[in-house]
């Protein structure tokens, strides 16, 4: 399944019925884990996240920390659209265009690194 990116504060209907609103709601990163890492296209889709925590015991846990991180900064510096949730589905980190829209003075590998 693809998830489309809509302007802020839109809602479309999918086939249910159901209303979905676009409008980001963004959270502290716990320190816990675990993390998943959402890589958009060009096209404005992502393909599915990636988990990833600062410990992996085992490959069903997902990637490793540092490996989400070095994900994360080749998208960046490829101007995609990067998101990170936390296990709530929060949004603790997001990027469009190259720019770190959230978190806005932290550096968020140290702050999900903590704990």
């Amino acid at each position: 399944m693809s998830f489309a990116i809509l302007e802020e504060g839109a809602a479309v209907v999918n086939n249910s019925n159901k209303v979905t609103f676009s409008e980001l709601q963004y959270a502290q990163p716990n320190g816990k884990g675990p993390y998943c890492l959402y890589i958009y296209g060009r096209d404005g889709y992502h393909s599915g996240g990636v988990w990833f925590r600062k410990q992996v015991q085992h490959p069903s846990q997902g990637i490793a920390f540092d490996d989400a991180r070095t994900r994360c900064e080749m998208a960046i510096a490829k101007k995609l659209e990067v998101r990170i949730t936390d296990s709530g589905d929060n949004l603790i980190f997001h990027s469009v265009g190259g720019k770190v829209l959230y978190p806005d003075s932290t550096d968020f590998w140290k702050e999900a690194a903590r704990g």
